[in-house]
């Protein structure tokens, strides 16, 4: 029964009208052809044997196309593990406050296994020890765009401080990850610059990866009957509406599929995406 509903998401139609309503807010993880390009490049960089100059990635892309979550995902997939000494990153969420003194520091704890430390026990000694003993060959950096907030001489030290991270004796690979400006925080220190690969978060458009991300997206919405968002009008008013970026297709989908629960239909179609476009649903009938 539900043949049309992923596995690990049948068991919400035992649940109440409403709670499935809940259910179809939570975020799920769909994979999609760019994440497999980027989750492999991330594996390659993290089984490389030590380089003189780490290879480093850039992921960019327009606010709203998925960043976040892919930085979720790979802490689940390459995060370290109690017990496990595989090749691993660490994840440093980059904020506002970017001056050196605040960033070195950042850098550490996050290359330490957030070690308890004051400034002055900041030395390369000891975060090389940790580097070794935890086994860490990557940190990702979110929103590295943020780099850009800082003064011109901190811009420099910080560039400066993950060029020595990528050189001996470190060898800890960048994995950044901002929007569509990612490339200006790195673009004056050009040394440091060509060791990135850079991988772009399109929009999504009118192709067969779209079609196959939208066929998996659907698997994970708690309907009883299913739905056909690759269908030629569907998958037309979903990317019209949306201008084909994520967190948009996302929000529709999940607003049409509870209203075809409130209308009892209990599938997307192109009427439940038009009224999925307008305002929130009601958990229940009015």
């Amino acid at each position: 029964m539900y043949d049309h509903i992923a596995e690990y998401r049948k068991g919400l139609m035992s649940l109440s009208d409403v709670d499935r309503t809940i259910a179809v807010y939570e975020d799920v993880w769909v994979p999609h052809e760019q994440w497999n390009r980027i989750r492999n490049a991330v594996e390659t960089v993290l089984r490389m044997p030590p380089k003189n100059q780490a290879l480093c990635l850039l992921v960019a892309g327009e606010s709203g196309m998925g960043k976040t979550a892919m930085v979720d995902r790979l802490g689940r997939h390459f995060g370290l593990k109690e017990g496990v000494n595989e090749p691993c990153i660490v994840i440093l969420k980059l904020r506002a406050d970017v001056e050196y003194k605040k960033f070195k520091m950042l850098l550490f704890a996050a290359l330490t296994g957030d070690m308890k430390f004051s400034e002055s026990n900041i030395t390369d000694e000891l975060m090389l020890g940790a580097i070794r003993a935890l086994n860490i060959r990557a940190i990702v950096i979110d929103e590295i765009n943020n780099l850009t907030l800082a003064t011109r001489p901190d811009v420099s030290k910080n560039l400066a401080l993950l060029r020595a991270l990528g050189g001996s004796p470190f060898h800890i690979s960048v994995i950044a990850l901002g929007n569509d400006r990612a490339a200006n925080a790195l673009a004056s220190d050009k040394q440091l610059q060509r060791r990135f690969e850079n991988f772009i978060l399109n929009r999504w458009a009118e192709n067969a990866e779209f079609r196959s991300w939208l066929s998996g997206l659907q698997t994970t919405l708690p309907l009883k009957n299913p739905s056909n968002l690759t269908a030629s009008k569907e998958l037309k008013f979903i990317l019209e509406c949306t201008h084909g970026v994520t967190d948009g297709i996302i929000k529709l989908i999940q607003r049409a599929a509870i209203w075809s629960i409130i209308e009892g239909g209990e599938a997307v179609n192109l009427k439940m995406l038009k009224l999925g476009s307008g305002a929130m649903p009601p958990l229940v009938r009015s």
